[in-house]
């Protein structure tokens, strides 16, 4: 039985109303935005360390953690600091860095190149691309709120992190979900599963933004490892 509050982090370029029914049915969720996102002001020296500073403040005493991409890098930084408050970690399309292998720090750089060239509402088309019609929908209303700064201080902060040697400090259980579609994100999440103790993997139909293409899905695996480890 879920005896914590649950805090979600969303993902970079997105706003707490990304969670929509995965949310639902917590009685005691906290939808945090990241700086620079949704009207949050942007930090000075954006970094993902910084992000977790901002977020500091706004966390209860004991809590779930529940995060997407690099809010799931923020919640990595916050699961370290905090080990005696978070009781479980959750992580959805989730890397400790995207540095290696050479492949996906590829894909991070083209993220950011797309971003300089066509701005976020760009970005969000060709991030659409091949997506269902409701997610590449979600994407586009999500993206074009966000200013191309403070998009690329997200992206930045992503692109700059490596958790990879913290991640032996992480003592709550966790829960490390990935798309299908998401190949090479499922190799490095697997990777950073065998890294922190007693994480436990799954697989899920989708790709990125696997809680928009399978909500139901990812809400009852949550509810289901968050009931287990109470």
């Amino acid at each position: 039985m879920i005896t914590s509050p649950t805090v979600w982090l969303h993902g970079a370029g997105l706003s707490p109303s990304t969670w929509g029914e995965v949310a639902s049915g917590f009685s005691d969720a906290q939808l945090l935005c990241l700086p620079g996102h949704a009207g949050a002001a942007r930090l000075p020296d954006p970094s993902v360390g910084a992000f977790a500073d901002a977020i500091e403040p706004m966390l209860p005493d004991h809590f779930a953690l529940i995060a997407h991409s690099l809010g799931g890098m923020v919640a990595l930084e916050l699961a370290v600091r905090h080990a005696d408050r978070v009781r479980a970690l959750v992580l959805i399309e989730t890397v400790a860095t995207v540095r290696t292998p050479v492949s996906q720090r590829i894909q991070a750089f083209l993220a950011l190149h797309f971003m300089r060239l066509l701005g976020p509402t760009g970005l969000a088309h060709v991030a659409g691309w091949g997506q269902s019609q409701l997610t590449a929908a979600h994407l586009h209303d999500q993206l074009s709120r966000i200013e191309q700064g403070a998009m690329m201080d997200a992206l930045k902060a992503a692109y700059a992190y490596d958790a990879l040697g913290k991640l032996a400090q992480i003592n709550a259980p966790t829960l490390i979900l990935s798309g299908l579609r998401s190949r090479q994100i499922t190799a490095s999440a697997a990777r950073m599963g065998n890294a922190i103790p007693d994480a436990v993997c799954k697989v899920l139909p989708g790709g990125h933004m696997l809680h928009v293409d399978s909500p139901e899905l990812v809400k009852s695996t949550i509810e289901e490892f968050l009931n287990h480890v109470g």
